[in-house]
C-alpha cells in the first residue's frame, strides 16, 4: 500500500467523520485540503517524483497533529522515500484491539471533543 493511498483513506476518513458528527465542523474542509494537496503531487517513481516533498508534507501534518519528532521517520531510497509513524498506544484505547478498532475509537474521539490525541 503506497503512502498516498493510506493519506487518501485517511482524508476521506476525517472527512467522513466530521461529516457525521456535524456538517459546519471546519474538519471538512482541512480533509479536503490535504486530500488536494495530496493529489497534486507525483509520487511515481522517474522523472519528476515528488515522493520525497510528498512524505515532509505528511510529516508536517502529523507534527501538527501532536506526534513528536521522534516518532516520524522518512527513509529516503533512491529518488523516492519510505516514511514510519509510530502509533503510540492511549489509555482511551485496549491493547487488544485491531489498529482497525483503534482508529475508529479515534475517529469517535475525534469527532466528540475535536482532540486529535485523547488525554491519558
Amino acid at each position: 500500500m503506497s503512502i498516498k493511498k493510506l493519506m487518501t483513506g485517511v482524508a476521506f476518513g476525517v472527512m467522513m467523520t466530521s461529516q457525521i458528527a456535524n456538517a459546519d465542523e471546519p474538519y471538512q474542509d482541512v480533509a479536503y485540503k490535504i486530500l488536494k494537496d495530496s493529489i497534486s503531487m507525483r509520487t511515481v517513481v522517474g522523472e519528476g517524483n515528488e515522493t520525497p516533498k510528498f512524505a515532509a508534507y505528511l510529516a508536517d501534518l502529523f507534527k501538527k497533529a501532536g506526534f513528536s519528532d521522534g516518532d516520524i521517520t522518512i527513509i529516503p531510497y533512491e529518488d523516492t522515500a519510505g516514511m514510519i509513524v509510530r502509533f503510540r498506544g492511549m489509555t482511551v484505547l485496549a491493547k487488544n484491539h485491531s489498529l482497525s478498532q483503534r482508529i475508529w475509537m479515534w475517529s469517535k474521539h475525534f469527532a466528540r471533543t475535536g482532540n486529535v490525541i485523547p488525554s491519558p
